[in-house]
């Protein structure tokens, strides 16, 4: 599996300004908004999300990514998971992945333009609302146990949004 510090190494070598968490974020809202794109359809769509003109080889490893979270979302054992940096990073600098995580999450979601917001289920659309609340937390975070768990409890709860967003949404018809 690709870790956040490859994906970090990739991002910092090809120039690319988007967070990693946000990266990984944007697919996965595409695979839970049930958009297939293919290898071709997926370069291009990052290569203008991303604003950067990259050889069909650097996104190998992005390639790899989308794969590895379509099988974590298809996963019955729940085997999804975001990427994010480890425990080694300040609490304030994950919770910032994080709120880029969901940035790229609602993008990706909102691009494939698969669902307007009354296509979506009641619960469906609270958990779109509240990955936008996380979105939006910019304030610092110091680090403690206390903001370690709420940290880990806010991690945990988008994982599962994830997946029930996916499976809800893979299974209803589209306009």
């Amino acid at each position: 599996m690709i870790t956040y510090a490859e994906l970090k190494g990739w991002a910092d070598r090809t120039g690319i300004d988007q967070a990693p968490a946000e990266i990984h974020g944007l697919m996965t809202g595409w695979l839970c908004a049930g958009a297939s794109f293919d290898a071709a359809k997926r370069r291009s769509s990052l290569s203008e999300w991303l604003d950067i003109d990259l050889p069909k080889s650097e996104f190998a490893i992005l390639d790899v990514i989308y794969n590895e979270i379509a099988k974590g979302l298809d996963d019955d054992e729940f085997g999804f998971r975001l990427l994010l940096p480890g425990d080694d990073v300040s609490v304030n600098a994950r919770t910032s992945e994080v709120a880029c995580w969901c940035q790229g999450f609602l993008y990706g979601f909102g691009m494939t333009g698969r669902f307007s917001n009354v296509e979506v289920s009641e619960d469906v659309a609270e958990v779109l609302k509240d990955l936008g609340q996380i979105a939006a937390i910019s304030e610092e975070i110091p680090d403690g146990e206390e903001n370690e768990a709420d940290l880990i409890e806010i991690s945990e709860y988008i994982r599962m949004s994830a997946m029930l967003i996916h499976s809800d949404c893979t299974a209803r018809s589209v306009h």
